[in-house]
């Protein structure tokens, strides 16, 4: 199980959308989340 970094809700690695950025693994639940997380790193 892994945790999907936005909305922290708990989903299977294997049914994750994923992606790596800086050499570090990130995984979401929906790709709204991780569209908002993509958007969130660009700020900074």
């Amino acid at each position: 199980m892994v945790i999907d970094p936005i909305c922290h809700k708990e989903i299977e690695k294997s049914q994750a959308y994923r992606i790596v950025k800086q050499g570090k693994e990130y995984f979401f639940c929906s790709w709204e989340c991780r569209e908002q997380f993509l958007k969130q790193k660009e700020g900074i």
